[in-house]
C-alpha cells in the first residue's frame, strides 16, 4: 500500500490514536518556529 502521510494521518485518527496536528513552513524562520512548537509537546500523548 502507498499512501500519503494525509492519509496515514486519518487513519490513525479513524482508529483513535491521537495525532498531532499538522503544520506546513516554509522560511526557515517559521520552520525553526514549528520545530519549537513540536517540542513545546513532548510527552502530549500524540504520534
Amino acid at each position: 500500500m502507498n499512501i500519503h502521510e494525509y492519509q496515514a494521518r486519518q487513519l490513525l485518527r479513524d482508529h483513535g490514536i491521537p495525532v498531532k496536528p499538522e503544520s506546513l513552513s516554509y522560511p526557515a524562520t517559521e520552520d525553526s518556529r514549528a520545530a519549537d512548537k513540536a517540542a513545546d509537546n513532548k510527552g502530549s500523548g500524540y504520534i
